[in-house]
């Protein structure tokens, strides 16, 4: 096992171990960057791991650097740094809940403690991400007492295929026994569910000072989870108010039906108890019918034998065994004594397939309708000067890089060619707005010559033209010039308002542009010839750059007062308006060169939490909102190109 104490990993210097799991191990360490500490989770390398799980690595991390809650550790940054991946937090000076383990805590005390967890996974799960690993050590404590949820989805990061293998040399499960819930531990789907069950199972430790299932082996544990009653609390601490236990029971229901539907239910009961709040449940449950023994339980008779196998308490692998056949009707369980230990002599299965539980955060997949291509974007430097740069990347937002090298001058507007290999720009490293054009090296060629104030240039479909918004006797124009710079011409000149933000059709045949006076434009189409200018949209006001889709069917645009922008998308002829971002400030939209995904500058995430300027992608019907971007860079403008 590598030591990387005095090591550095990037910009990332290493101080000391803070703790150590099966799957990875937690550090201290100091941004040297941003002169700060951070706590770096490294990823064990037990195998190389392959250009595919880093690939994967990368985009989950950056879809968890999204998540923004009061009382979940944030994700800042993550890497790789020669072939070993990491995550970097927040480093939250203080201990873990798990230190206050061991001996019975009031429980309106308990609940108040639990009650902000169970907002932040609410949280979550309202946003399509669930933890998986809930549990007392992944809940610290900051020096105030203050309870911060850590981990977020990392589990999910190290599930799924043969990269699972690799890590752990078992199988496709990741958890931790004693708090897993027992769909979980038998392989089957997972969703928000688990998580309510590994808090529930914290609330009943707190409170009676034990765990409910106790074994030898992970595996007995699972073996009782699925298999024998909840333990009943009262008869642990028998002053328990009968609400209290109502509440263990609903949050520990072995069925998931059976449970709390939202964390938000789960955590208006905690807060209730710690308010000291009497409430009833409707259908309150018959307490003495749900803890009565119930050796095997019908929900989970299509399940699987959990095969258990346990590195430092966290890796559980979950598989068929082969040698089983088919349960007959009269097919019993058979167990071996009532030791702690249990030993299952033959328990028989349903021959299924289990298929990798459903991923809740948009997945690190290579199947077809995978964003692809690259962005170029204008990245903001926060520097004494705040002097835009030209950025590009990937379009999963790996290998991110600064084109532009004079800092102290500002760069605009990048779009790609239609080859990919080049951009042109707006610079203004002459003093005056000048479109030049540059290749992925960053070697760049000056196309014009003070011919005015400049904006938005872009490359016709079939590389000949450059279209472009000019400045000149104060209204704005639409101009184009040969590719090299040669032949600059007014298209449409408006008389009493300004075009600007011009791009060209699929075909080339014509050029979108937003038309009117400061926030109050509208679209407009007009042929490269000049000729019929065509309002589209209707009164539907534009905000800035707009984009068209590479079948020449649909307009993206952006729309709405300041920092409550969204985009909106509609048919070539202004028709069938829709909102496809909700609830951000969400701007300059550009589509992905198969039509599937728009690219887009976001300063609100979507918890409505301020962002900076990010970009961010997602599918044109609203979903699998992807955050490429979270650097010292304020990213916007971002342009999709092949």
């Amino acid at each position: 096992m590598t030591n990387h104490i005095g090591k550095s990993l990037g910009r990332y210097h290493i101080l000391e171990k803070l703790g150590e799991g099966g799957m990875a191990t937690v550090y201290k360490a100091f941004d040297t960057r941003l002169e700060r500490e951070v706590a770096l989770k490294v990823i064990l390398q037990e195998k190389q791991h392959s250009e595919k799980f880093l690939k994967r690595f990368a985009r989950e991390a950056r879809t968890l650097a999204q998540l923004t809650h009061t009382n979940i550790v944030k994700v800042l940054d993550s890497g790789e740094h020669g072939g070993t991946p990491f995550i970097v937090m927040e480093y939250i000076p203080g201990n873990t809940l798990k230190q206050k383990l061991g001996k019975p805590m009031p429980w309106h005390k308990a609940a108040q403690l639990l009650v902000p967890i169970a907002r932040a996974l609410a949280c979550a799960h309202e946003h399509n991400i669930i933890h998986r690993d809930v549990k007392p050590a992944n809940i610290l404590l900051s020096e105030s007492d203050e309870p911060m949820l850590s981990d977020f989805g990392v589990s999910k990061i190290l599930e799924a295929d043969e990269e699972t293998v690799d890590l752990t040399g078992t199988g496709i499960g990741v958890g931790t026994p004693a708090y897993m819930a027992p769909e979980q531990g038998l392989g089957k789907s997972v969703d928000h569910r688990a998580d309510i069950y590994a808090l529930g199972i914290i609330f009943y430790e707190l409170i009676t000072g034990r765990r409910p299932y106790q074994a030898d082996t992970p595996m007995a544990i699972m073996i009782k989870k699925v298999t024998d009653p909840l333990p009943r609390p009262k008869k642990i601490i028998p002053d328990l108010p009968t609400s209290v236990e109502q509440v263990l029971l609903k949050a520990l229901a072995k069925a998931p039906d059976n449970r709390y539907q939202e964390c938000s239910l789960f955590a208006d009961a905690l807060e209730k108890i710690a308010n000291g709040e009497k409430f009833t449940f409707e259908n309150s449950p018959n307490l003495s019918q749900q803890f009565r023994i119930k050796r095997w339980l019908p929900w989970i008779a299509g399940g699987g034998l959990l095969l258990v196998i346990c590195t430092s308490g966290v890796v559980l692998a979950a598989k068929f065994w082969s040698n089983f056949q088919s349960p007959k009707p009269d097919d019993k369980v058979s167990i071996v004594d009532k030791t702690p230990t249990v030993i299952v002599q033959q328990l028989p299965v349903y021959t299924q397939v289990i298929t990798p539980t459903p991923t809740l955060i948009p997945a690190m997949t290579d199947t077809p309708d995978e964003p692809w291509g690259k962005i170029v974007l204008t990245c903001q430097l926060f520097n004494d000067e705040n002097r835009n740069q030209i950025c590009i990347m990937n379009a999963d937002g790996s290998e991110y890089r600064q084109l532009t090298s004079d800092n102290h001058v500002d760069h605009l507007y990048p779009s790609l060619a239609p080859n990919g290999q080049s951009i042109v720009y707006i610079s203004k490293k002459t003093g005056n707005d000048e479109i030049f054009e540059m290749d992925l090296q960053g070697n760049a060629s000056q196309l014009t010559s003070n011919i005015g104030e400049l904006n938005g240039p872009e490359i016709s479909p079939d590389g000949q033209m450059i279209v472009f918004a000019n400045e000149v006797d104060y209204y704005i124009s639409i101009w184009i010039m040969d590719r090299d710079g040669s032949n600059p011409r007014a298209i449409y000149s408006p008389s009493e308002a300004d075009a600007l933000d011009p791009t060209w059709s699929p075909d080339g045949g014509k050029v979108l542009f937003a038309m009117g006076y400061g926030n109050n434009k509208r679209l407009y189409t007009i042929n490269d010839d000049g000729s019929k200018l065509q309002q589209i949209g209707g009164s539907f006001v534009t905000r800035g750059r707009s984009d068209w889709s590479p079948d020449g069917e649909t307009i993206g645009s952006y729309s709405g007062e300041s920092w409550k922008r969204e985009i909106f998308l509609m048919d070539i002829a202004g028709q069938n308006l829709r909102q496809i971002s909700s609830g951000g400030n969400t701007l300059a939209p550009s589509f992905s060169p198969d039509g599937q995904w728009v690219a887009f500058t976001g300063y609100i995430d979507q918890f409505g939490n301020s962002s900076g300027c990010e970009i961010y992608t997602m599918k044109t019907d609203g979903s699998q909102v992807i955050r490429l971007t979270d650097n010292d860079y304020c990213d916007w403008q971002p342009r999709w190109g092949p």
